[in-house]
């Protein structure tokens, strides 16, 4: 009892922590303001970057706890951290542009894509970059943490990432309802990144979006038997 009451303590937040991350927290805000009035862009160079700044808007908020832990307080710790996280998600802005300019984006593939994207969520290795990415380990630089946690969020969210932004470009123009859309799958990676989700939460997400990847396929192949008639 005496541990658990100290995990809890320990994971409050002061006024320092507060202060410490209000850096990160401001540039995640500007992230979101950008994804809100600039929409994707299939160029390359404007790809590379309306990625580089959703990945910083989208996932830095899926590490604060971690990022409370090794900032110890101090806003230098906190940006430190951050940026090697955000330098992960960045490098994968290259394959997920071959991902959304060369695969084929209608309602059948991008109910198959939802499927894989749950089927890939129930892989063991997935299941323990989730555990790795909730790790609060602070025995290295924070740079290196926040490679290290970016490595392991990656592992397990950029495919759910790549696919929910296809489905956004597929289906919107851009602006608030595009930011309202991965503002929710930020919500659920940060729920999937809680210390409280057990193996069977985590398997239960992959397992709704194979049903809805499902639904979405077997509807447009229905819709195009229908239109052949």
């Amino acid at each position: 009892m005496r541990a658990s009451t100290a995990a809890v303590s320990a994971n409050r937040w002061g006024r320092a922590d507060i202060v410490a991350v209000a850096p990160v927290i401001a540039v995640v805000c500007a992230g979101w303001l950008v994804m809100v009035v600039w929409p994707m862009r299939h160029d390359f160079s404007g790809f590379v970057v309306g990625w580089s700044v959703m990945s910083a808007a989208m996932m830095v908020p899926t590490i604060l706890r971690p990022m409370q832990r090794i900032a110890a307080g101090r806003a230098s710790r906190a940006i430190s951290f951050g940026s090697g996280y955000v330098v992960v998600w960045a490098a994968l802005a290259l394959p997920a542009w071959i991902v959304v300019s060369y695969w084929p984006i209608n309602s059948l593939t991008l109910g198959l894509s939802w499927i894989a994207v749950g089927a890939y969520l129930q892989a063991p290795v997935v299941l323990s970059s989730f555990r790795t990415c909730r790790s609060l380990a602070i025995t290295q630089p924070p740079v290196v943490s926040g490679l290290r946690q970016g490595l392991a969020c990656a592992t397990g969210c950029w495919p759910f990432m790549v696919v929910a932004m296809m489905s956004v470009m597929a289906h919107t123009s851009g602006g608030l309802i595009s930011a309202a859309v991965m503002f929710a799958v930020m919500l659920v990676m940060m729920w999937q990144k809680s210390p409280a989700r057990n193996e069977f939460a985590l398997r239960s997400v992959g397992l709704v979006l194979v049903i809805a990847g499902a639904i979405f396929a077997v509807a447009d192949i229905g819709a195009l038997h229908t239109h052949v008639n």
